[in-house]
């Protein structure tokens, strides 16, 4: 694969973690709520799900991608009951994580359309 087009992937799905990022940000500021996730958590959540897909890819195998998928599926369900527990249960940011890692994947899958 070339330089520039894995550039492009990666710079997609980059993007669409800063966009997400910046959503969940604005969001969290209109409602006065104290906020854990941003532009930063979203933006790697991205990354990892374009970088998981492409080890993945090269190794022609969909365990790397999986691992990852179930890692960082395990962090958020541990965040989740913490939360829960702590009276702050919300599901929404939670599933913007997972759904940011799978268009990161999607971006580098090459299924520009579908990821954004």
């Amino acid at each position: 694969m070339e330089h520039t087009t894995l550039y492009l992937r990666f710079g997609t799905a980059l993007f669409l973690g800063i966009m997400i990022g910046m959503q969940r940000e604005y969001a969290a500021e209109e409602n006065a709520k104290r906020l854990y996730t941003g532009i930063r958590t979203f933006s790697l959540l991205a990354l990892i799900g374009c970088a998981a897909a492409m080890l993945s890819d090269l190794q022609s195998s969909a365990l790397p991608f999986t691992a990852s998928l179930l890692v960082v599926g395990g962090f958020l369900a541990i965040n989740y009951f913490v939360s829960a527990e702590a009276g702050r249960a919300g599901l929404t940011t939670k599933t913007a994580a997972l759904l940011t890692m799978l268009a990161g994947a999607l971006a580098y899958w090459d299924q520009m359309a579908l990821a954004v």
